[in-house]
Parts: C-alpha cells; sequence; structure tokens
C-alpha cells in the first residue's frame, strides 16, 4: 500500500475510502478509521481517514478541505484509485438479460 509506505517514511498521510466500512469489502479491515489508527500507531505519524465519492466534485472539494484543514498544504497527492477491485461491492452490476 502506497500509504503505508509514505508513512513509514515518515509522512502524515490522508487515507481514502468509498464509505467509512468499505475496507469491509475485501477484508482489508473492520473500517478506515481502524486502518488509520493502526498506520499511525505502527509509523508513529498523523493519519487522517475520508471518505466519499471522488466522481462527485464537491466530495473531493470537501475532502481536499478536510485534508488541509488537517495537514496544510498538501505536498504528494497520490492517485491510487482501486479500480475493478474498489468498485466490486461499491456498484451494482447491470446487466441486460435480454440477450441483445
Amino acid at each position: 500500500m502506497i500509504a503505508t509506505h509514505m508513512a513509514r517514511l515518515g509522512a502524515n498521510v490522508a487515507v481514502h475510502g468509498t464509505t467509512p466500512f468499505s475496507t469491509r469489502t475485501f477484508n482489508e479491515a473492520d473500517s478506515l478509521e481502524g486502518v488509520a489508527k493502526a498506520m499511525a500507531a505502527e509509523h508513529a505519524v498523523d493519519v487522517l481517514p475520508v471518505h466519499g465519492d471522488l466522481s462527485d466534485e464537491s466530495t473531493v472539494k470537501t475532502v481536499a478541505i478536510q485534508i488541509r484543514e488537517r495537514f496544510g498544504p498538501m505536498d504528494i497527492v497520490v492517485n491510487n484509485a482501486g479500480g475493478d477491485i474498489g468498485s466490486q461491492g461499491t456498484f451494482k452490476e447491470t446487466r441486460n438479460e435480454g440477450g441483445s
């Protein structure tokens, strides 16, 4: 995980999920808050959990404000979307069952 590596290097980090409990989808952790607390304790850095649908512009603005309020200006931003892993369990699959 990139966030873990950055924390290991001493960086304060924000970790994002689509929901506070999206970590459960793939048995990564019980909650995003739990991930943040464990990472902070292990690496002695400040870790902020944030969540929301980043395809929504207002959510992106809200998350950015939360991060800046906690840490000030962002020095590094890593766009590491979960792709097919992150989308599973987030969106309902739609199929055309009619064969066309």
